[in-house]
């Protein structure tokens, strides 16, 4: 299995398990200048950024990191035969027995003792409140059982109340400084409150308390807190993963993580098979092991690979949420909408409230066009969120675009903005809507807006370079395209568009340079060789011209355009023969063109083919009756008759 992934992989190994993954839906226009065809990008950006860290969405923890979470039962020995029967009852596990014991006992005797035993019965049997509130009469009945500390700062921990857990583990260390589960609880509570140099202290000294798989435990959470640390740690993570190994070689997490450490070379990808290759003789067939592989598959861009790695891990564990959520990913980048939605389907059934879930689903819906369901989870993902979920707000403004409700996408927008007022992405969608309104001063401000709020903005400038070429304001759509490219040197479609605006001020030296920069990225780019071959017909380097709208033409047979311009050609050539094929074409293409009606009959004229130039003339007229231009024509042909 793992030397099959080895033929797939080219490119890089993610650090720390998380598959980036960046996707954005775009929406393009086409608009023509004179005889210029430009490309239009009105960028679309639906500006979600896919939340690739699946523990980012609440969908997992840090993955292998839990609490050593043995209570502590009271060790004191005693006679009494309540305490005999109590721990009888523990000893078999018949909790509810022992609870009414210690119940029994604290009503004779309260101590600290009986109050933790009755908080560990309690907590055996899930009843955290009710083993929390007896921890703490622990704590407050004297002489103290030190353990209810720990057992406290479990619960604590288990809530998510980390500085209290904290609290209580450091109230155990002071009093028994050499406790590894205090040092290792409280390096875990760190870990999980994101402070990583404290959780490495913590850390250390658990593992110097302790041998064997409790000491490679603490190595292996150790390295986690290194490699959150900061980059200055890296080897030191490598270093307590790898102590971890060597005392438990059979330690399946802390080889893993060796793996997503693997440097971003082809190397570093060996290094991580190898790794993964090891796991999986520990354990056959282990779903975070083909996880990994996909991962890396996917990074080297071998998307088919990735997607059936997540499969096959989804096969060996049904519940893997985590293939399904990445698979999931996948099949949007593919646009393979129906696919992703089962997936994401599926992993709602298992957390309904999970925003990002909902949010992704609505991604899903609004691939596929179907806008209320689209609404309808992007409104669960904010309300989930209490409101705050910034881009799905964006995404809603984006279905009622999509759905041509202007004003109502207008003031989804404005409502971002009112929140945050720096928002590039709703500045440009916002702009994007006003000049689908053309309320182009709105737009303009807009988009102006996107631009100043983030400097590396190239598609707001795209776009306002196209709001000003529709404006007729030539020189700042140059400009516009020109601060693009300066963000974004290969921009194609603002160097075609760039291109056009040249072309119309009959700067065909330039506009040649930028549709040539544009093929030598891209030399099957349809566009450019049409447009480059319009330019030459415009300087009249017909030579050059025919060589790229025969390209074109290879590239797009159907090419109406490229077959009136090569038509143009033949005719400058005299070779009129080969100028009416092509213009007969384009008609059966496009029947009711009055300008194709007239180059053919001019160059039916030039074979001296009178009857058949008058005949073109006529239809052209009955097209455009009014055309002052096609009269002129056919009365020059019927006075030479």
């Amino acid at each position: 299995m793992i030397k099959r992934a080895q033929k797939h992989l080219a490119v890089t190994f993610k650090e720390s398990f998380i598959p980036v993954v960046l996707v954005a839906i775009a929406l393009s226009a086409v608009l023509i200048y004179v005889n210029f065809k430009a490309v239009i990008n009105a960028n679309q950006v639906v500006t979600i950024q896919i939340l690739d860290d699946f523990a980012a969405a609440g969908m997992d923890d840090l993955e292998g990191v839990t609490e050593d979470d043995m209570v502590q039962f009271s060790q004191t020995q005693s006679d009494d035969p309540l305490y005999l029967k109590a721990a009888q009852a523990v000893e078999q596990q018949h909790w509810q027995e022992a609870e009414k014991i210690y119940q029994q006992i604290l009503v004779q005797q309260p101590s600290s003792q009986a109050h933790n035993d009755l908080g560990v019965v309690y907590y055996q049997q899930n009843q955290l409140d009710k083993a929390f509130q007896q921890y703490t009469h622990a704590i407050e009945t004297q002489p103290v059982y030190i353990n209810a500390f720990l057992n406290r700062g479990l619960i604590s921990a288990k809530r998510g109340d980390y500085s209290a857990a904290i609290a209580d583990y450091s109230q155990m260390v002071k009093t028994i400084p050499h406790h590894y589960q205090a040092h290792f609880n409280m390096g875990v509570a760190y870990l999980k409150a994101k402070d990583y140099d404290n959780a490495v202290q913590s850390f250390e000294k658990a593992s110097q308390q302790a041998g064997g798989e409790r000491k490679a435990k603490a190595l292996y959470n150790l390295g986690l807190a290194y490699l959150n640390a900061g980059a200055g740690s890296k080897a030191k993570a490598e270093h307590a993963f790898t102590s971890a190994i060597r005392i438990r070689p059979d330690y399946i997490e802390a080889r893993l993580a060796l793996a997503d450490m693997a440097p971003k070379s082809l190397k570093g990808r060996e290094q991580a098979l190898q790794q993964i290759e090891k796991v999986l003789d520990l354990k056959p067939n282990y779903p975070p092991a083909y996880f990994r592989i996909a991962q890396i598959h996917s990074d080297a861009g071998d998307k088919k690979a990735a997607r059936d790695t997540y499969i096959q891990a989804i096969q060996h564990n049904p519940q893997y949420a985590k293939a399904r959520y990445n698979l999931a990913l996948l099949y949007l980048e593919e646009r393979r909408w129906a696919d992703a939605r089962a997936q994401f389907e599926w992993i709602r059934e298992q957390e309904p409230n999970n925003a990002i879930v909902h949010f992704q689903l609505g991604r899903s819906a609004y691939g596929e066009k179907d806008y209320v369901t689209a609404l309808s989870e992007y409104r669960t993902a904010l309300d989930l969120k209490g409101g705050k979920y910034a881009k799905a707000l964006l995404n809603i403004g984006l279905v009622y675009k999509a759905q041509k409700k202007t004003d109502l996408a207008i003031a989804a927008y404005q409502k971002l903005l009112q929140a945050d007022p720096k928002y590039p992405e709703a500045w440009y969608n916002l702009g994007l809507v006003y000049m689908q309104n053309i309320q182009y001063r709105e737009a303009e401000d807009a988009l102006l807006a996107a631009a100043t709020h983030d400097k590396n903005y190239s598609q707001a400038w795209f776009n306002l370079g196209v709001l000003y070429s529709r404006m007729d304001q030539d020189d700042k759509a140059i400009n516009a395209y020109q601060q693009a490219l300066k963000i974004r040197p290969g921009y194609q479609k603002a160097q075609l568009n760039l291109a056009v605006r040249y072309a119309k001020n009959n700067q065909y030296a330039k506009a040649v340079e930028l549709y040539t920069a544009v093929l030598e990225k891209d030399p099957n780019y349809a566009s450019a060789w049409l447009n480059i071959g319009i330019a030459y017909v415009k300087q009249g380097k017909n030579n050059e011209a025919e060589t790229a709208l025969a390209k074109t033409l290879e590239l797009e047979p159907e090419s109406v355009r490229a077959r009136r311009f090569l038509a143009e050609v033949y005719i400058t050539r005299h070779e009129n023969a080969l100028a009416v094929v092509l213009l007969q074409e384009a008609l059966d293409r496009k029947p009711d063109s009055t300008s194709l009606r007239m180059l053919l009959s001019k160059a039916y004229r030039s074979e001296g083919k009178i009857q058949e130039a008058r005949s073109e003339l006529e239809k052209a007229l009955k097209l455009e009756p009014g055309n002052v231009e096609i009269k002129k024509e056919l009365d020059s042909i019927l006075n030479l008759g």
